[in-house]
């Protein structure tokens, strides 16, 4: 969610791929046939931080594993249904209808309606996700708004902190009256 990378992209994450606050996809494994650079927020860096493994393997290299980093993570069947039981149960423990059947897909779909809502314009999300710039712009413009990305990612990680940790609104009030004076 906080990268919008495809679940294979992100599984696939090797620590050559790691350059400070950047990560970037190969051509050679991202869909468009060209390096995808994301600038990673502050969280998640944190996160990958977090998944690398203390001892890996000898010549290990994948930062999310199973197996100290000598081979990517592929559980995705396990770790979907598992998910979906964690949500079923805390669903029904809220008294709450169950929720509508998604794919890990979703997130990055989730990543963009988000980045849209933190107020990110619309050309650099579809840059954020990776997407192909149609038309002349394609072919003249070389710039790679890694700025930009790195204002986005941030935003977008900040806008889901924020879902996640909901302040009263009496709080977010007083905070926001506090910005503006």
């Amino acid at each position: 969610l906080l990268t919008a990378t495809r679940r294979g992209e992100t599984a696939d994450m090797a620590t050559s791929e790691l350059d400070g606050d950047v990560w970037t996809i190969p051509a050679a494994r991202y869909k468009t046939k060209r390096d995808h650079v994301i600038p990673l927020s502050t969280t998640a860096r944190d996160l990958i931080a977090s998944a690398v493994p203390d001892r890996p393997a000898k010549n290990a290299h994948f930062v999310f594993s199973t197996t100290n980093g000598a081979v990517a993570f592929a559980g995705f069947s396990k770790s979907k249904a598992a998910l979906d039981k964690a949500i079923a149960e805390l669903r029904d423990r809220e008294g709450r209808p169950p929720m509508e059947d998604f794919t890990f897909h979703d997130f990055r779909r989730t990543a963009r309606t988000l980045l849209a809502r933190a107020g990110v314009r619309d050309d650099i999300a579809e840059r954020c996700l990776g997407h192909v710039i149609k038309g002349v712009e394609k072919v003249y413009n070389r710039y790679a708004y890694l700025d930009e990305k790195r204002v986005a990612f941030e935003a977008l990680a900040a806008l889901v902190s924020r879902i996640l940790n909901p302040t009263a609104n009496v709080e977010e009030l007083a905070s926001r009256r506090a910005v503006q004076s």
